[in-house]
């Protein structure tokens, strides 16, 4: 017995059966001919096909400090109770006091399908809030595809909402509603509002527009003046510490009619623009001293920022090296490097990749740090790390693109982490 044969036997839609599963929204009068149906016929799901289509797996993963401990011992039995009888089952983790176990177990629960985690940790450093920060969690619910009507139905809890390509009229519970933009078929790729279907579904949402990302969390405008840098600084001869950073707001193509507007990544200052990762660097710069350099391209990026995430994508996909327009003279008398960036599909800009291979990186201690709205460090560390082999590469920081302008003490503590100040003596 499929789905397909209870949609029948019921006289619903493939998809109607598939909401009812997931405990999607369908009308009392559907859902007793469904339940009749399945009932008569002793119908049960595939376990593994709802994980695959709900992104769920029931299960939650738990991390404690130590096992021989009653108080920890009565916590495991109240979570494990309760979970139970949600229908949850439980993975414990114990870490035996150890800091790093329990970085490893956050590691493995992020990589790993677990529906939640709850961590009884020893202590929580800024490396604990990175793993946190960058566990993307799905939304659940299940989607529906009908070719012959073009028609996608989504469920999720008690809601359903079903979307036609070509059509700005959404059907959101049995009401219509009425889309900015159709949902639309482009190279080969089904592009939905996914804006509206999270808020439809009752979640919270933030956009971020210079990653091109959007933050669904459950439960102004910025014009600004575009023009370039007059002049980029070549950092001093007797400084041993270097930040640099590449930063959007300053290499993107501008004009007095452009209006570079709604992106978290830039802030209003008294001169000019500053995008979050400049606004980062000159934090460090005024922790621990150095030179701040600006990573800028011969080729300006578009304004437009639906163009310049395009645009970076296609970079990605040939592995790019954009051509560079600034350069530093002395780059041998550093020793300590910052490298800034925001995260671009997933990890820093090809520019910065440009900057990495046109020096000598051998024997010096460089410290990625990225600004993000949600996505961390991606994998920029570890592509980092492949492209200098023969530097010393720390895990370094990153900083959420929201908070960069009143992240000195966030800034300052992860400096901290990092022995800086060990490391420059």
């Amino acid at each position: 017995m499929t789905i397909n044969e209870i949609a029948k036997l019921a006289g619903v839609s493939r998809a109607t059966v598939s909401r009812y599963l997931n405990d999607g929204y369908v009308s009392d009068e559907k859902r007793e001919r469904i339940k009749k149906v399945i009932k008569e016929t002793g119908y049960v799901p595939s376990a593994q096909a709802q994980t695959m289509r709900t992104k769920k797996t029931r299960v939650i993963g738990v991390i404690i400090p130590r096992l021989n401990s009653d108080s920890i011992g009565g916590m495991v039995n109240g979570i494990s109770s309760v979970l139970s009888a949600e229908g949850y089952q439980l993975i414990l983790a114990n870490t035996a006091n150890n800091e790093n176990e329990e970085l490893k177990y956050l590691n493995t629960f992020k990589d790993n399908f677990v529906d939640g985690i709850i961590l009884m940790g020893t202590i929580f450093t800024n490396r604990h809030k990175e793993i946190l920060k960058s566990i993307k969690l799905p939304m659940g619910g299940s989607v529906e595809w009908n070719s012959d009507t073009q028609t996608a139905s989504l469920s999720y809890d008690n809601n359903s909402i079903e979307l036609v390509i070509g059509s700005t009229t959404a059907v959101l519970n049995g009401e219509n509603k009425t889309l900015d933009t159709a949902p639309a078929i482009i190279n080969g790729r089904t592009m939905l509002p996914i804006r509206f279907i999270a808020e439809g579904f009752g979640f919270d949402t933030e956009w971020d527009a210079d990653t091109r990302s959007i933050t669904i969390k459950k439960t102004e405008e910025i014009t600004v003046d575009n023009s370039q840098p007059e002049a980029v600084e070549t950092p001093s001869e007797d400084s041993k510490i270097l930040i640099a950073y590449f930063s959007r707001a300053e290499n993107i193509e501008t004009d007095d009619a452009v209006d570079a507007t709604s992106s978290a990544s830039l802030n209003p200052q008294n001169v000019g623009i500053e995008g979050n990762t400049k606004i980062v660097a000159d934090m460090i710069h005024n922790e621990i001293g150095g030179d701040v350099f600006s990573i800028q391209t011969e080729e300006l990026y578009p304004a437009d920022y639906e163009e310049n995430v395009d645009l970076a994508d296609e970079e990605l996909d040939a592995d790019a090296r954009p051509a560079l327009k600034t350069h530093i003279d002395n780059f041998d008398e550093y020793d300590t490097i910052f490298i800034g960036y925001p995260i671009w599909w997933g990890t820093a800009p090809m520019p910065v990749y440009t900057f990495l291979e046109e020096y000598d990186f051998s024997g010096k201690t460089v410290i990625p740090f990225s600004t993000h709205k949600g996505s961390g460090l991606g994998s920029s560390v570890r592509d980092i790390k492949e492209a200098l082999a023969e530097a010393n590469v720390l895990d370094g920081f990153t900083i959420e693109g929201d908070n960069a302008v009143n992240a000195d003490d966030e800034v300052k503590d992860a400096l901290d982490e990092l022995n800086i100040n060990g490391l420059i003596e």
